[in-house]
């Protein structure tokens, strides 16, 4: 079996870069290799360093960054090279209290009548049957406040909260 012309190419890459790296010299930094370049987020003031600034000389794009960024806003701060700033974190939620609420109202509509000028309901929950009139209490929980046909309201007494029955 013969080893492909790639497999053969991709080997000799190989052993050419291995040769090429022992061979190398290998030499310690020179004194002469400048302080590492501190970023500043402060825009530079070209004016300031002279015009024979190396700065100014060798990026010569640098003076005018809005003629290099292609267009007339010169008030607007870009960044380069820079990383962008995280966007500031939103302003926490208030804090919602949420209020008990009373339950839906557990009574089912049987009927209603009129006799001598005041309203009877009969109302069923559960296994009982409830037989009521305005101011009654029903099982220290709910008091019947008003029966206005086509609605009654009970308050549901633990919260003092007005829930209505319909009554048709």
């Amino acid at each position: 079996m013969r080893p492909k012309p790639r497999t053969f190419l991709l080997g000799a890459t190989l052993l050419g870069t291995l040769v090429l790296v022992w061979l190398a010299p290998h030499s310690a930094p020179s004194p002469e290799v400048s302080a590492p370049v501190v970023r500043s987020h402060e825009p530079h003031n070209t004016e300031a360093m002279g015009e024979d600034s190396s700065l100014t000389n060798s990026l010569p794009h640098l003076r005018n960054r809005a003629s290099f960024i292609g267009g007339s806003n010169a008030g607007v701060r870009h960044e380069l090279f820079g990383v962008a700033a995280a966007a500031p974190r939103p302003a926490p939620a208030p804090e919602v209290v949420l209020r008990p609420a009373a339950p839906t109202l557990p009574f089912i509509y049987l009927g209603k009548e009129l006799r001598d000028g005041r309203w009877t309901v009969f109302l069923a929950e559960n296994e009982s049957t409830w037989i009521l009139h305005e101011g009654d209490v029903v099982d220290s929980v709910y008091r019947v406040e008003r029966i206005d046909p086509p609605n009654m309201t009970l308050i549901y007494l633990p919260l003092h909260e007005n829930q209505s029955l319909v009554i048709q």
